[in-house]
């Protein structure tokens, strides 16, 4: 990992001369056309990827448009083998088996099936750097006209620092409790979306943990596209009891036959809890359900 590190910092050095310091495999994959999946490149600019597949039964992920994650599936895509869990929750944590920098990701999908997620992101730049989240639904959905419905669940995420003045300082992960409310009925046409993250924990790039956070993040004002089964437009503020953290974007699907589950991206910038004075970028995702 060291040496992948100073590659890059040495290549950033070089990029200013007009140099291409990387001559590895091109990322030659295709994006992701469904209608039933969301990706973060609206959300946030860095996150690059534009498609995402689970095997289940090799337990691996294989993506695309992720720079330097090591093109070696069949079809030019880079595939992430599984590490572990994280912590009690229902995720996985998982990382390139080849490419020049070293990427660490998040997912999980639900215990039905019908809804699944992935962040993705790299500590080996000296900014955020590049990432990638995506959500799916794997079927059809029929949205309730009316009624107001509380979705819970769980929320994991991988960040990552700009640490210009000093080595990069790698990844960390974090877990929580989502907690969310649809109302279907009111805004009229586009309904109401609130919700927040809580009880969060911090976990080191080898998936220890370091411990609880004083932290936590709420999200808003997201519109509910009925034709779709997405949520758009929300907003997001990581805050603590008395100062505000860092703000963002989220996104969202909703799975199961009747509404009954949500995967969401929640992707936010800012100084961060636990941070030490760095720029942080937080890219993470919920999946959540309701009776």
């Amino acid at each position: 990992m060291f040496v992948k590190r100073a590659m890059l910092v040495a290549a950033i050095g070089l990029t200013g001369c007009g140099g291409n310091p990387f001559t590895g495999n091109p990322d030659s994959g295709s994006g992701d056309n469904s209608g039933n999946a969301e990706y973060g490149t609206a959300l946030n600019a860095a996150l690059t990827m534009n498609s995402m597949a689970y095997d289940a039964g090799k337990d691996e992920l294989v993506v695309n448009n992720i720079p330097f994650d090591g093109a070696t599936a069949a079809n030019g895509q880079a595939v992430y083998a599984r590490q572990g869990g994280l912590g009690a929750t229902g995720f996985g944590r998982y990382e390139n088996v080849a490419g020049d920098l070293n990427y660490y990701a998040v997912f999980r999908r639900s215990d039905s099936g019908a809804v699944e997620g992935g962040a993705f992101q790299t500590g080996d730049y000296v900014t955020p750097g590049t990432g990638g989240a995506a959500v799916r639904r794997t079927g059809n959905v029929n949205l309730p006209s009316t009624g107001e419905y509380t979705f819970t669940g769980e929320y994991a995420a991988v960040r990552s620092f700009d640490a210009s003045a000093t080595a990069p300082v790698g990844v960390q992960y974090i877990t929580g409790s989502s907690n969310l409310s649809l109302d279907f009925g009111d805004f009229d046409g586009v309904g109401a979306v609130i919700g927040t993250i809580t009880g969060r924990n911090l976990y080191a790039e080898d998936g220890s943990l370091i411990g609880p956070m004083n932290d936590y993040v709420t999200f808003a004002a997201g519109e509910i596209d009925r034709a779709n089964g997405k949520i758009s437009g929300g907003t997001v503020v990581n805050r603590t009891v008395t100062t505000e953290l860092g703000t963002g974007s989220w996104s969202a699907v909703i799975g199961g036959t009747n509404g009954t589950e949500i995967a969401g991206i929640i992707v936010f910038e800012g100084e961060g809890a636990g941070a030490n004075g760095n720029t942080m970028r937080e890219t993470g995702i919920l999946i959540a359900t309701r009776p």
